[in-house]
């Protein structure tokens, strides 16, 4: 229940990739940014099968929980330092090249 309450920070993250990548480029952005974000999800996973042929499930488990929330806090404390900050304004003047209802 806690990852899912987490998820959509995900989407605020789509936002800012948005926002960073050029305007020629927006439809394209998100393409590199989910591959990799899907394989690092991949890699997870294999590493922890593989602690867990070590170790009891319930350790690998709580541990990858612990790891997730030091990442987690790590990249809030980059995110807050980070000069891409969130352009103002109506959507449409934000991204020109999509519609809006």
């Amino acid at each position: 229940m806690v990852s899912g309450v987490g998820y959509p920070y995900a989407m605020a993250l789509d936002q800012r990739t948005l926002e960073a990548a050029p305007v020629a480029l927006r439809g394209r952005a998100l393409t590199p940014a989910l591959a990799g974000l899907m394989a690092d999800q991949g890699l997870g996973f294999a590493a922890a099968g593989a602690v867990a042929e070590f170790l009891a499930p319930r350790f690998v488990v709580a541990g990858a929980g612990v790891l997730g929330l030091a990442v987690l806090v790590l990249c809030a404390g980059a995110a807050g330092r980070s000069p891409v900050r969130a352009a103002s304004g109506a959507p449409a003047a934000r991204f020109p090249n999509t519609r809006t209802p």
